[in-house]
């Protein structure tokens, strides 16, 4: 987080709690991840944990 300059507006526990709004879902055996909150994805990409998929497989 001090790296990505996040540390003095969040806490780590902010950022779990934000991370929880995304749920992994499997249905009849495929994976899904839910809808991930633009917050959330610019989190993602300023920490480069790179979570999420930026494609879109159907």
């Amino acid at each position: 987080m001090k790296k990505a300059e996040l540390n003095h507006k969040f806490t780590p526990i902010d950022l779990l709690f934000k991370y929880s709004k995304v749920y992994h879902l499997e249905i009849r055996g495929r994976g899904m991840i839910t809808e991930v909150p633009k917050k959330v994805r610019e989190w993602d990409d300023a920490l480069g944990l790179n979570i999420f998929p930026k494609m879109i497989r159907s």
